[in-house]
């Protein structure tokens, strides 16, 4: 009897074991910046000690994205740069010092869209690009990972094979290091997947409808699985020419996180005065899919962590102030509120 008694207990004990073993998953975080100055895209993705940085925001943002580059990255070492297109409020942080202010010494692989731009931010990350590669630095323009042979498109995080990033060929990826002919160089926007066990998460840069209707054709049917929860980075800051119904057919997202700042002339005591990026038609559409919006003009710089199920969304304020009904709307109570719960939707703006 004694013994049975022991057996039990250790069972017992096992169990209790394997339940608090459960409980401490590993987290895998994206992190959205607060940007300061109307539009930008800036998010680190963070999974145990593997960090990658996409996109820097504008000049303006250069201090918040350098903040939470030293917060996340112990190591010095980013492992991953993706500069998803050169327009300044993607590129303007890396040109304004962040990588160096943060304490960056080394970057494992760096990723653009290989597209030239003519403006004097592109240069400068150029120089700095280049810096990098002379140190080591593994570049590749997203062209090469499909017209290179044995370079694959699924990218493992080395720390854990249940996290890859799957890059989607949109067909408007230039040759590396030529100038894109296509107009609206949005299109060249380095788009991709991250994944993490039954989580998934989109992000397109500033792709338009016009990509987004070609990824119809180009991304399986089954990739965005409606057994999983997927998360949508909301394409080109929330504006009416992206966010197609097609797009958000494709990916069917439980959550959407979008980018942009709260603009200038909605600053004022006068409340919210003109629609701006998110529009209300936009927000609309995501809508037919889900509440659970977030936006970085509401809710300042949030964390939307995963475990793998399910994500979660915690915000830290926002540090632009904005007025309702001649009040000013107190910056941590919106924190972590979806869009759809803040004064700023009742506005209808």
């Amino acid at each position: 009897m004694k013994k049975l008694k022991n057996i039990i207990l250790l069972l017992l004990i096992l169990l209790s074991f394997s339940s608090c073993k459960n409980n401490n998953v590993e987290k895998l975080y994206v992190i959205f910046n607060e940007m300061k100055n109307q539009y930008g895209d800036s998010i680190l993705i963070k999974y145990k000690n593997f960090e990658i940085l996409v996109d820097a925001g504008q000049n303006e943002d250069a201090e918040e994205v350098s903040k939470t580059i030293k917060e996340n990255v112990k190591d010095n070492i980013l492992d991953t740069l993706i500069l998803t297109h050169p327009h300044a409020d993607h590129i303007g942080g890396i040109a304004s010092g962040v990588l160096s202010n943060s304490g960056i010494k080394s970057i494992t692989t760096w990723i653009d869209s290989g597209a030239l731009y003519s403006t004097s931010s592109f240069q400068i990350v150029e120089n700095i690009k280049h810096s990098f590669i002379d140190k080591g630095t593994l570049y590749h323009a997203a062209y090469d990972f499909f017209h290179t042979e044995n370079l694959s498109n699924r990218i493992y995080l080395d720390v854990d094979d249940n996290v890859y990033i799957d890059l989607f060929d949109t067909g408007e990826y230039p040759l590396p290091n030529s100038t894109y002919q296509g107009g609206n160089i949005n299109n060249v926007s380095v788009t991709f997947a991250l994944n993490y066990n039954n989580t998934q998460f989109f992000f397109g840069g500033d792709i338009s409808k016009m990509i987004e209707e070609r990824l119809e054709n180009r991304i399986d049917k089954q990739y965005f699985s409606k057994d999983k929860f997927t998360v949508f980075k909301a394409n080109h800051h929330g504006s009416t020419g992206s966010n197609s119904l097609t797009m958000l057919d494709i990916v069917s997202p439980n959550m959407v996180l979008i980018s942009s700042a709260i603009s200038d002339n909605n600053r004022s005591q006068k409340g919210v005065v003109s629609s701006q990026h998110p529009y209300p038609a936009v927000i609309s559409r995501f809508r037919y899919y889900t509440n659970e919006i977030y936006w970085t003009g509401t809710n300042g710089t949030f964390v939307c962590s995963s475990d793998g199920k399910t994500c979660k969304v915690e915000g830290k304020g926002r540090t632009i102030d904005y007025y309702f009904n001649n009040q000013l709307v107190p910056s941590l109570e919106e924190k972590d509120k979806p869009f759809i719960e803040t004064k700023w939707f009742e506005t209808g703006k």
